[in-house]
């Protein structure tokens, strides 16, 4: 073996050692890494009930003006941010209330504990005419409070499942609105 050769096999054989004695040292440093990182998370889990989903839209067999007029009605509660009659288009400012289905669990004395946490939404309506109807979809926007370990308000998060009963809710307004005109 040449003085060329053994030098870098030496070289390389300090640099195996150097290598294996920091090796020991990744598995601690992903494993705080990963604990900081859990450390960091907020607040706890939030839980879905599992409730059956409810329908959001519903055809309407009356003239587009009668539904238009039952959706401004069914939605008089509310402040309304956009409303285009022309285009079929309403939404409502953001309601705050607490939710039907979102929540967290907790122990108290080793006794478990939900609390429902609150919500804020606003309901997107579009009315679109159709051949002997009119369609009108109701959508939901829901955010669901983030809390802080402590318990305390983090900030809003959209939710991807918003609760269906509000559309429900408000598909049901409307139709009693529309049945509740004068004829």
């Amino acid at each position: 073996m040449s003085a060329d050769n053994e030098a870098g096999a030496t070289c390389s054989r300090a640099q195996q050692k150097q290598v294996l004695q920091q090796a020991p040292r990744l598995p601690f440093f992903f494993l705080a890494f990963a604990f900081a990182l859990s450390a960091c998370s907020s607040g706890p889990e939030i839980k879905q009930q599992q409730y059956a989903r409810l329908s959001n839209t519903k055809e309407f067999e009356e003239e587009y003006q009668v539904v238009w007029k039952g959706i401004v009605s069914a939605t008089e509660e509310y402040k309304i941010e956009k409303k285009d009659s022309e285009k079929g288009e309403l939404l409502t400012d953001w309601v705050y209330t607490t939710s039907n289905e979102k929540y967290f669990e907790y122990k108290v004395n080793g006794f478990p504990r939900k609390h429902y946490l609150q919500t804020r939404y606003r309901v997107s309506i579009k009315a679109t005419k159709q051949l002997g109807s009119v369609r009108v979809n109701v959508d939901p926007i829901e955010e669901v409070e983030q809390l802080k370990s402590d318990g305390s308000f983090d900030q809003w998060k959209t939710s991807d499942e918003p609760d269906s009963t509000r559309a429900a809710d408000m598909i049901r307004k409307i139709e009693l609105k529309i049945l509740a005109r004068p004829t």
